[in-house]
């Protein structure tokens, strides 16, 4: 299972594009195209801010970046749907991933 933390609109474009955003975002791209290639399934996780937060959801920059937008989704918490496809490996990659796996629930 491939997993995109925080590969968000707001994560790319000004005033908040983290360092290197077009070389991350085309890393990520062919990251996602190889993934698809292979049939590997793909999670996308994104960040909630706040109401003075970029990343509020429901705003433009909350949304998943076009250019990696999924084919098929399925909304829940990731750790479970990854538990119930019985994956035990995933591969994680997209802005502030140390932050986000800080903070995540690991599946017993």
């Amino acid at each position: 299972m491939l997993l995109i933390v925080d590969a968000q609109v707001n994560q790319f474009e000004p005033p908040m594009a983290v360092h290197d955003g077009p070389v991350i975002l085309d890393r990520l791209k062919r990251l996602v195209a190889r993934a698809r290639a292979a049939n590997v399934p793909i999670a996308f996780i994104q960040n909630d801010g706040g109401e003075a937060d970029p990343d509020l959801p429901g705003t433009p920059g909350w949304a998943l970046h076009p250019e990696l937008l999924p084919t098929g989704s399925r909304s829940g918490q990731a750790v479970a749907i990854m538990k119930e496809l019985g994956f035990s490996d995933v591969i994680d990659a997209g802005a502030y991933v140390d932050l986000a796996a800080a903070g995540a629930p690991t599946a017993p």
